[in-house]
């Protein structure tokens, strides 16, 4: 990536840090820029912990701030209309793309899967485990290890 960067102008000095080391620049904003992997929380809560001025001081590790962006983003996440909030959300990452706070590299697709035995599975894409307690195997399809024995002392 240096020598990438090198190529159009940009002479960049990397500093390889630990995981701490890391946690502690980009919580204090000690850095020029990061490269780093991000697991958003893809949710209208989410974007307003990384990316509105709200989350200054948390998430929003670079300190992007634009009070366009946050209203438009207040706006969506209190439409009510689908067709106007998917408008208002269009609007929204208009705004943060011109703004370019940061440059998406890439972005994994999470798979999930679940064996057919189990039933009331419901995978939610922003936490996975959330509804594991309503899962359980289906009546019948049962294998040993589904099995938990009695306690001692039991019938």
């Amino acid at each position: 990536m240096r020598g990438q960067l090198l190529k159009i102008g940009v002479e960049a000095r990397p500093t390889p840090l630990d995981p701490n080391q890391m946690g502690d620049r980009t919580q204090s904003r000690k850095f020029d820029a990061a490269l780093m992997g991000w697991n958003d929380d893809p949710t209208p809560s989410g974007i307003r912990q990384n990316w509105t001025t709200a989350g200054i001081g948390g998430s929003n590790y670079g300190g992007y701030s634009n009070a366009e962006f946050d209203r438009l983003v207040d706006a969506a996440i209190g439409e009510f209309d689908p067709a106007r909030a998917r408008e208002r959300w269009r609007a929204a990452y208009t705004v943060i793309i011109e703004d370019a706070p940061a440059v998406w590299l890439a972005t994994p697709m999470n798979v999930a899967a679940v064996h057919r035995r189990l039933e009331n599975v419901s995978l939610q894409p922003q936490e996975w485990t959330a509804t594991l307690w309503q899962w359980r195997v289906a009546p019948g399809r049962t294998i040993p290890r589904d099995l938990v024995p009695a306690p001692s002392g039991s019938r």
